[in-house]
C-alpha cells in the first residue's frame, strides 16, 4: 500500500460481531512491515463501536489513567 494513499477497508475487531468498514489513509509504515492509518468519513455507528471496543481495552484504561483521564 503506497504513502498516502486511500482504501476502503473491512475488518471485525478481536472477539467482535460486527464487520466494520472504513475509509482509510495510510500515514506511515516501518521496516517490520506495521503501519498507522488514519480514519475517515466513518459513520456514528462505526465510531460508537470503535470507542465501546477500546473503552473496554485494559491497555485503553491504563493510558487513560496514566494521562489523568477518568477510565
Amino acid at each position: 500500500m503506497p504513502s498516502s494513499s486511500i482504501h476502503t477497508i473491512k475488518f471485525s475487531l478481536p472477539n467482535g460481531t460486527d464487520d466494520l468498514t472504513a475509509t482509510v489513509e495510510l500515514v506511515w509504515r516501518d521496516v517490520q512491515g506495521r503501519m498507522g492509518v488514519r480514519f475517515s468519513n466513518t459513520s456514528p455507528t462505526f465510531d460508537e463501536i470503535l470507542e465501546k471496543w477500546l473503552a473496554a481495552q485494559p491497555s485503553a484504561q491504563a493510558s487513560r489513567a496514566s494521562a489523568g483521564q477518568p477510565s
